[in-house]
C-alpha cells in the first residue's frame, strides 16, 4: 500500500473509461488479440460493468456487435451494443453506458432512435461511439452533425472516436465530446492533444470541452515475471502495439497514470484489458483504489449523467432552434479547418522495452510518482 501523501496533490484528478467488448465471451475465447465472434453472457457482462461501477469508472464501451447462438462452426445473428448497453440501464445508476453504432453501415433513422431511446433508459448516461478506419474520418464524422439535428429534446448523448493520426484530429475537434487517442507514449499523446485542442479552437470550439482519453492496453500481475508470462500466452507485446501498452504491476502503471496528471499529457486513460477475467479486478480493486489514495482518482460520481461526470457540457445542435419551431435545419456546410502540419508533428517515438513501454522520458518527478513507484 503507497504511504500517505505529505501533502494534497495541486494537480487534476483524471478520468478511467474500461472496453468491454470482450464481455460477451466465454472466458477462455478473448484475450486481447483479433476480434473473434463471441458468445454473448449477458450475467457476465453485468456483472463487469457492476464490478466498474463500484470502482467508480467513468464510463464502459462495447464494439458494434455480439455473436447470440452458436450453430455447428458458425455463429449465426448478432446484438448490436445499442440493445446490450440498454440492458445494462436497468442494473446501473452512474457508470456511463458507451454504445458503437456505425453511421456507414447503419440507416440515420435507426441511429437516431437506437440513441434517443438509450438516453432516456439511462438518463442521460448513454454515449454514442464511432469507430472510423485509417482514412474514413472525413467520410464517417459528418454524419454525427445529421444525427444531432435528429434528436429531438434539448439533451443529446456525447459522442466518443477513436483517433489514431493528426489527419484524424481534424474532424474529431469539430464533432467529438471525447476522443480515444492511439499513441505510443505520453509525449506522443500530449502533442496529439495539444494540435486537437488547437484544431477545435480553431473551429469556434472550447478545447476543455472535449476530454482526451489515452488508450492503453494493460495486462497486470503481481509482479513483472508474472505479468510478463501473461503477456506472451496472451500474444500482448509492447514492441509491436499500436498504443501505449503495460505489461506490470498495477503499482507500475499508477506511476504511469500519476505522471500524465503531473505533466497534464492527457484527461485520462482508456483501458484494455488483455483478459477480462484476470485484469479487470486488478483494475478495480487496486489500480483504482492506488489512484483514489494518491488523489488521482475521485471518491464519488459528481452527478447522475455522464456529462456531469466528465465535465463536459452540451454541445450546440445545428439547426436545433428551428427545428423546435418547425423549421428544417440547413445541410451542415463541409469543414475547411486543415489538419496541423507535418512539420509540428513530433518525431514517431522509438520503442521502448515491455516493462517500460509508455514511460515519459526521465525528469524530476513529484513525490506521488515516487510514492507510487516505490512503496
Amino acid at each position: 500500500m503507497p504511504p500517505a501523501l505529505a501533502h494534497p496533490p495541486t494537480f487534476r484528478q483524471l478520468h478511467l473509461g474500461l472496453d468491454l467488448s470482450g464481455a460477451g465471451a466465454v472466458p477462455a475465447s478473448w484475450t486481447g488479440g483479433p476480434r473473434v465472434a463471441r458468445q454473448f453472457d449477458a450475467g457476465r457482462t453485468a456483472d463487469l460493468v457492476a464490478d466498474a461501477e463500484r470502482a467508480l469508472l467513468d464510463l464502459v464501451t462495447f464494439d458494434d456487435a455480439f455473436a447470440l447462438k452458436p450453430t455447428g462452426r458458425e455463429l449465426r445473428g448478432h446484438l448490436d451494443s445499442a440493445v446490450g448497453v440498454s440492458r445494462l440501464a436497468r442494473t446501473t445508476s452512474r457508470i456511463g453506458l458507451v454504445a458503437s453504432l456505425d453511421p456507414s453501415r447503419v440507416p440515420r433513422e435507426h441511429v437516431i432512435t437506437a440513441l434517443a431511446s438509450l438516453d432516456r433508459a439511462t438518463g442521460g448516461r448513454a454515449a454514442w461511439q464511432l469507430e472510423p478506419r485509417a482514412g474514413e474520418a472525413a467520410r464517417i464524422l459528418p454524419a454525427v452533425n445529421g444525427v444531432r439535428a435528429g434528436l429531438p429534446g434539448p439533451r443529446t448523448p456525447l459522442v466518443v472516436v477513436r483517433a489514431a493520426t493528426y489527419m484524424d484530429l481534424v474532424e474529431v475537434a469539430h464533432r467529438a465530446d471525447v476522443v480515444r487517442l492511439r499513441a505510443t507514449d505520453l509525449g506522443q499523446a500530449a502533442a496529439m492533444r495539444r494540435a486537437l485542442r488547437a484544431v477545435a479552437a480553431g473551429a469556434g470550439r472550447d478545447p476543455d470541452s472535449i476530454r482526451v482519453l489515452l488508450e492503453a492496453r494493460v495486462v497486470l500481475a503481481a509482479d513483472e515475471t508474472g505479468a510478463q508470462l501473461r503477456a506472451e500466452l496472451a500474444g500482448v507485446t509492447a514492441e509491436a502495439a499500436d498504443t501505449l501498452t503495460h505489461i506490470g504491476t498495477a503499482r507500475g502503471f499508477a506511476a504511469i497514470i500519476a505522471q500524465a496528471a503531473v505533466e497534464d499529457a492527457v484527461d485520462g486513460f482508456h483501458l484494455l484489458p488483455a483478459h477480462l477475467d484476470a485484469d479487470v479486478p486488478v483494475i478495480t480493486h487496486r489500480l483504482v483504489p492506488m489512484l483514489r489514495r494518491a488523489g488521482l482518482f475521485r471518491s464519488e460520481y459528481p452527478g447522475t449523467s455522464l456529462r456531469a461526470t466528465l465535465g463536459v457540457p452540451e454541445q450546440t445542435v445545428p439547426g436545433a432552434a428551428g427545428r423546435a419551431a418547425g423549421v428544417r435545419p440547413a445541410a451542415a456546410r463541409p469543414a475547411t479547418t486543415r489538419a496541423p502540419q507535418a512539420a509540428a508533428q513530433p518525431a514517431p517515438a522509438r520503442r521502448r522495452s515491455r516493462r517500460t513501454a509508455g514511460a515519459a522520458p526521465a525528469q524530476p518527478r513529484p513525490v506521488v510518482v515516487r510514492e507510487l513507484e516505490t512503496a
